[in-house]
């Protein structure tokens, strides 16, 4: 029994990083959910009324929300981009101060996952027996540091997890962030495009589903598997 349970410990290490966020972010659903706090059409209306009241400013702190670890897997994508352009208008320079002030607000974010990973998450996985781990997602990220940050860049929930794995890796914070940004800019213009495209003339409705965060555990818990079975066919 116990030689089983060691050689399932082995089977699952290299998919820790993903299995142990896919753990805390079930955890902070099933909290969120059942604290009274807003769902997602409460936090899109809210969101509208700040717009109305107070600006382009809002558009920065909103970004900056969506961005952090965690609280951007419970939010529908590019909330704060799709809101602003439906309060504050489609036209090209709207839009653009929109685009500039969002990345503002995920840069921002994205630094502060940056460090969460290097002093937070790190001390975890550590915690957690997680060395070969951290020593995976370091090698992980130092392959393909730009792919990476390039292709998570569509959305702030990826993103997030890629800043974090930056931080666990150590990488040059510098590099790391002026990459983002260029990637941010890149996503959010097409981002941009596409909203215009199929939302210019109609009226907004935000989609809510009470398995939004869990469509997200499931895929971390699917790439957590992947890197396991990858891992024993590598050794074979």
């Amino acid at each position: 029994m116990n030689l089983s349970h060691n050689k399932l410990i082995q089977f699952l290490k290299p998919g820790l990083f993903q299995f142990s966020i896919a753990f805390f972010l079930t955890v902070f659903i099933l909290v969120y959910d059942n604290s009274g706090l807003p769902n997602t059409t409460e936090i899109a209306n809210y969101f509208t009324i700040q717009y109305e009241n107070y600006g382009l400013i809002i558009i920065i702190i909103a970004a900056f929300l969506e961005g952090l670890f965690m609280l951007s897997m419970y939010l529908p994508a590019s909330l704060v981009i799709v809101l602003s352009a439906f309060t504050l208008g489609f036209d090209t320079f709207t839009l653009t101060k929109i685009g500039l002030l969002s990345i503002l607000g995920f840069t921002i974010a994205n630094i502060f996952n940056y460090y969460l990973g290097q002093f937070g998450y790190y001390k975890i996985l550590l915690k957690l027996g997680g060395q070969d781990s951290i020593t995976k997602v370091q090698k992980d990220f130092n392959e393909n540091p730009i792919k990476t940050i390039v292709f998570t860049a569509f959305h702030p929930n990826f993103l997030a997890i890629t800043m974090v794995s930056a931080g666990i890796a150590k990488a040059n914070l510098f590099k790391t962030i002026l990459w983002s940004i260029v990637s941010l800019i890149v996503w959010i213009a097409l981002w941009m495009s596409l909203i215009i495209l199929l939302f210019k003339s109609r009226k907004l409705e935000i989609a809510e589903s009470d398995y939004i965060g869990y469509y997200f555990v499931l895929i971390l818990v699917i790439w957590g598997l992947f890197k396991c079975f990858k891992k024993q066919l590598t050794k074979k």
